[in-house]
C-alpha cells in the first residue's frame, strides 16, 4: 500500500501543481515526506516510494508484499550494494495458496514497528469516506493484524475483521484485549464470506485485493457487494500499476530483529502481476524462502471492476493525505469509495 507524514492537509490539484516556499511551509510540506521542493520553479514533484511505506500502531505494515518497508533499526552500512539484475522469477500460473504460505510468522518478523499517528491519520480517512457512524456495522476483509478494526471499534463501529492468516489474527486478538477493544475476528477465505450477515459498510485495504485470478478477484468482489446493505459503501486499496512499474525490476536487502531478508520483485510478463521472493535469513542459519504473485491495477482497470458489479464510484484517492486527488503514475496507491445502490 503511502509514506506521507500524519501532519500533511488536504490540498488542492490546483496546489500540488504550483506551490510557493511559503505555502509550502504553512501546509507542512518538506523533502522528508517525499514531497521535493523546487525552490527556483515552485514545483512540487511528487517521487514517493512506493516501498517505503507509513508505519502503523501495532507493529504492523500494510499487508501488499512489498509494503514492508525497511525495519527501524537497518543498518545501511551492512546492506549488500546494490546491483542491476533480471527478475529469476519465472512466469507461472496462480497458485491459490500463497497467501496463506506467503503471510506466516515469517511475515509478522518483517513489518515494521507503530506509528500512532498515521494509523489515526488512515481511520479518520476510512471512517470519512465510508460516511461511518457509532454503532453502524463494518466488515475488513484481508484485516491482517487488526489495527484498522481495532481503531474503528474504538470510535464506536461493531466491526468484523476477517483473514486467511492464523499468525496474523492471533496478533490482533491480542493487540485487541492489550487496548480493551471488542472486534469479532474471523479465521476466513475472501473467497467464501459466510456467516458475517449484512454490513453498512466494507473495506479491503492495504493491497489485499488481487491476490487471485480474474474470474476469482471478481466473484470476490462480488461477494464484497452481497454483504453490503443498500447504500452502504465500500473502500478498495490497491497498489497503482502504473507508480509501481517505475521501481521494477527491483533487487533490496533489510534486516530486522534476528533475521536478514533478501526480496526480489518484477512484472515477469504481460498479465499485470507482482511477482515477489523472498528470503529469509534467521539468525540461527535457517532459510525461510516465500512466493507472491498479485495482481496490479490501473485507475481504469479498478473502476471498470466495481462497476461491473453494481458499485458507483464516489471518490478516488491517490493516498490518505490527499482525499479526492488522484495524481496518475505518482500515485502509489488506487484507493477508490463506492456505493451500493
Amino acid at each position: 500500500m503511502a509514506g506521507v507524514s500524519s501532519n500533511v492537509q488536504k490540498i488542492p490539484v490546483g496546489v500540488l501543481r504550483v506551490l510557493a516556499p511559503s505555502e509550502a511551509d504553512r501546509l507542512g510540506l518538506s523533502d522528508d515526506q517525499g514531497l521535493h521542493l523546487a525552490s527556483d520553479e515552485y514545483e512540487i514533484h511528487v517521487e514517493l516510494d512506493w516501498n517505503e511505506g507509513p508505519k502503523h500502531v501495532g507493529g504492523a505494515e500494510a499487508r501488499a508484499p512489498l509494503h514492508g518497508g525497511r525495519a527501524e533499526h537497518e543498518d545501511l552500512s551492512r546492506k549488500p550494494p546494490p546491483v542491476p539484475v533480471l527478475s529469476a522469477l519465472k512466469h507461472a500460473e496462480v497458485d491459490a495458496s500463497w497467501p496463506e504460505a506467503f503471510f506466516d510468522d515469517g511475515y509478522i518478523k518483517t513489518l515494521n514497528p507503530p506509528d500512532p499517528a498515521f494509523l489515526v491519520q488512515e481511520c479518520d480517512f476510512l471512517l470519512t469516506s465510508l460516511a461511518a457512524r457509532s454503532g453502524s456495522r463494518l466488515l475488513d476483509v484481508g484485516c491482517g493484524l487488526g489495527l484498522h478494526a481495532i481503531e474503528s471499534a474504538a470510535r464506536g463501529l461493531d466491526v468484523t475483521a476477517v483473514d486467511l492468516s492464523l499468525p496474523s489474527l492471533t496478533k490482533a486478538a491480542q493487540f485487541a484485549h492489550q487496548l480493551g477493544q471488542n472486534v469479532h475476528f474471523l479465521q476466513q477465505d475472501m473467497r467464501e464470506l459466510g456467516n458475517v450477515g449484512l454490513v453498512d459498510h466494507l473495506m479491503c485495504w492495504g493491497g489485499t485485493f488481487g491476490m487471485y485470478d480474474e474470474a476469482t478477484n471478481l466473484a470476490i468482489l462480488s461477494r464484497f457487494v452481497g454483504v453490503l446493505k443498500r447504500g452502504g459503501r465500500l473502500i478498495l486499496d490497491v497498489n497503482n500499476r502504473e507508480h509501481v512499474q517505475r521501481f521494477l525490476p527491483q533487487l533490496r536487502w533489510f534486516e530486522g530483529d534476528g533475521f536478514m531478508c533478501m526480496e526480489e520483485a518484477d512484472i515477469p510478463s504481460l498479465d499485470a502481476r507482482l511477482r515477489v521472493r523472498r528470503t529469509l535469513v534467521l539468525r540461527n542459519g535457517s532459510e525461510l524462502q516465500r512466493e507472491a504473485n498479485l495482481r496490479l491495477y490501473s485507475a481504469n482497470e479498478v473502476l471498470d471492476l466495481v462497476r461491473s458489479v453494481g458499485l458507483v464510484p464516489i471518490q478516488i484517492s491517490g493516498q490518505v493525505a490527499t482525499p479526492g486527488i488522484f495524481l496518475g503514475p505518482s500515485s502509489p496507491r488506487i484507493i477508490v469509495t463506492c456505493q451500493k445502490q
